[in-house]
């Protein structure tokens, strides 16, 4: 019987870690998803650590990609931003509230769609993500854009175009 318990707890709780491991991410996606087609998104698998050195990491990575390894080290990185700094090489991390500050204000969404952001910022918190910027960003049109970091604890930092380009 007590072996029993012990395998029906096992079971519980990685049913939970699994679920706490994915649910970041999945919120994350949807608030990519709301964004729209114009937004210019990503996300990076990146060793887990502190939220700063996990966006430190996904800036990185970001850079490798398109081959620029100086680019990453020229940025500066602050701890508990007050707000998103755009056209300038600095990344951070962001509190909820800067967060939800910001979504409740952003053009092109209908208020549904800034409720629906709002309860997906909040749901990633209560999960245990984090929220980071990078300051360096641009949208389509190659203007400076807010430009939102996701910080999952497992492993991902996904990046949000808070301003899309609609023009075409």
């Amino acid at each position: 019987m007590k072996m029993k318990i012990f395998f029906s707890s096992l079971a519980l709780l990685l049913t939970t870690q699994l679920a706490f491991a994915t649910t970041v991410s999945n919120k994350a996606e949807k608030l990519q998803n709301l964004m729209g087609r114009y937004a210019r998104n990503d996300s990076y698998k990146v060793k887990t650590g502190a939220p700063l050195q996990m966006i430190k990491n996904y800036i990185f990575a970001k850079n490798k990609k398109f081959g620029d390894t100086e680019s990453a080290k020229e940025y500066r990185f602050v701890r508990s931003g007050k707000t998103f700094i755009m056209d300038e090489k600095i990344a951070g991390t962001l509190s909820s509230e800067v967060v939800l500050a910001t979504v409740l204000n952003l053009e092109g969404l209908s208020k549904r769609q800034q409720q629906f952001a709002v309860t997906l910022v909040k749901e990633i918190k209560s999960a245990g993500g984090a929220f980071g910027f990078d300051g360096y960003e641009q949208n389509g049109c190659a203007t400076p854009t807010p430009f939102l970091l996701i910080i999952d604890p497992k492993g991902k930092v996904f990046g949000i175009d808070l301003a899309p380009c609609t023009e075409s």
